[in-house]
């Protein structure tokens, strides 16, 4: 593909803005995976990159820099010589060109509610010029660490995205297969229908004499209503679910995760426990507070929208405030928090932290990975629970930060293709099994 520079240069122009056409955006994804331009892309990001500087605040931590190596000039324009070096960037302002590369084209109108990569991005290619530009690191370089990732050829293993599936294990322990293909009534509980549909269950109480569907109910071991029986919503590693309980509050289960919670809601109060993470959007009821089990940690609302995130894994358990108010409660210490605060605690201490990025913390609902100044071991937590993949670790720790917004319906060697052309990180990839190395 031999475009010529000024047509290049006005496509990136055309999309930094976000007034290119359908057509032109298609035709600069084309060249950014065709790697014939790179020399000359990074120019342009490196210039994208000194305006921002110069116009933008100069404080804050600065991200570290790495001597470029000189490039070759172009044919196309005696313009093209490349800088000697990439410049030091304020986090404030890489925050800024980051939000401005991914965020730039409005989403078609049918989705704007979720705020995602719109489909048509050459997204691997647009990744990795966010993240080249935000680590100040050449997008050609000569590195002694190439793999197969990293060179843009196919993966000899890779992994599919995950998918909307679960599992409901009902009160008397049957087990039920979900998705989002099938719909439909699955199961009777006493006065409850459960309802199968798009990738969604729901509870819907009903008179006895309007549920009976003989070829679609699934019978259950217990169907006594004056018992409280319970049943278990969970995902496994590359899977994620939606669930609508009985009251009309909606919880969604990331991969890895779980939900337990009674068919009947008591007069009294509203509890369910979970494992992984859940997000929650609670439907108010003064009368009967809705709690949030989690081992020796319960957290408290009346009607709310809150995250929580317990994978066992991680070093913290995170509960994070979208609207509302909660308590979290363990043993003798609480605290109240209010919208966009986050409470982390751990085995030893509970504290509060505020100005969290909401947007990072429920990315994974809106079907993205969003990753803010994130180290790549928690990183690649994310991407084995999703693809269901083993990680490992090779040479010395890897300090940098990453800055990153990847939809979770690609495939894995494209999330760690993006990741790998910032010359930062580099990965070998084996049967459900990937390696990581600087």
């Amino acid at each position: 593909m031999d475009t010529p520079y000024h047509r290049i240069e006005y496509l990136f122009q055309r999309y930094q803005s976000g007034e290119a056409t359908a057509a032109e955006r298609r035709e600069f994804m084309d060249i950014i995976r065709s790697g014939i331009h790179k020399e000359l892309l990074q120019q342009l990001i490196d210039r994208d990159i000194e305006d921002a500087e110069q116009a933008g605040p100069t404080g804050g931590s600065s991200v570290s820099t790495e001597q470029s190596e000189p490039t070759s000039a172009s044919s196309h324009s005696p313009e093209q010589s490349a800088p000697a070096n990439t410049p030091s960037l304020s986090e404030e302002t890489s925050h800024r060109i980051f939000s401005r590369i991914v965020g730039s084209v409005p989403l078609p109108a049918e989705r704007l509610p979720i705020r995602r990569i719109p489909g048509w991005i050459g997204w691997a290619g647009a990744a990795a010029i966010v993240i080249a530009a935000l680590v100040n690191l050449p997008f050609l370089k000569h590195r002694k660490h190439e793999t197969a990732i990293a060179d843009g050829q196919p993966a000899k293993y890779d992994a599919a995205p995950g998918k909307t599936s679960a599992v409901l294990t009902l009160a008397g322990g049957q087990q039920i297969e979900l998705d989002s293909a099938a719909g439909g009534t699955i199961s009777r509980q006493g006065n409850m229908t459960v309802v199968n549909m798009k990738g969604t269950l729901a509870y819907n109480a009903t008179s006895p004499a309007t549920t009976t569907s003989p070829t679609a109910i699934a019978p259950t071991a217990n169907n006594n209503t004056a018992t409280t029986s319970y049943n278990t919503l969970t995902t496994n590693p590359g899977n994620q679910y939606q669930l609508v309980l009985p009251d009309g509050s909606h919880i969604w289960l990331n991969a890895a995760s779980s939900v337990k919670f009674p068919v009947n809601f008591s007069n009294r109060e509203r509890s369910v426990e979970i494992s992984g993470e859940a997000y929650f959007e609670i439907a108010p009821d003064s009368k009967r507070p809705f709690l949030v089990h989690y081992k020796d940690m319960t957290v408290q609302v009346l009607g709310t929208h809150f995250n929580i995130n317990a994978y066992t894994d991680e070093q913290t358990v995170a509960t994070t405030l979208l609207e509302g108010s909660v308590k979290v409660i363990r043993g003798s210490d609480q605290t109240l928090i209010t919208p966009g605060q986050q409470v982390q605690m751990n085995s030893k201490s509970m504290k509060v932290l505020s100005d969290i990025n909401m947007e990072e913390v429920v990315a994974w609902k809106n079907d993205e990975f969003y990753f803010h100044r994130a180290d790549i071991r928690g990183i690649m937590r994310q991407l084995s629970r999703w693809y269901n993949i083993k990680v490992d670790y090779e040479g010395q720790e890897i300090e940098e930060r990453f800055y990153a917004k990847i939809p979770r319906s690609a495939p894995l060697s494209e999330a760690l293709k993006a990741l790998s052309l910032t010359g930062k990180v580099h990965f070998r990839t084996g049967e459900k099994t990937i390696t990581v190395y600087p």
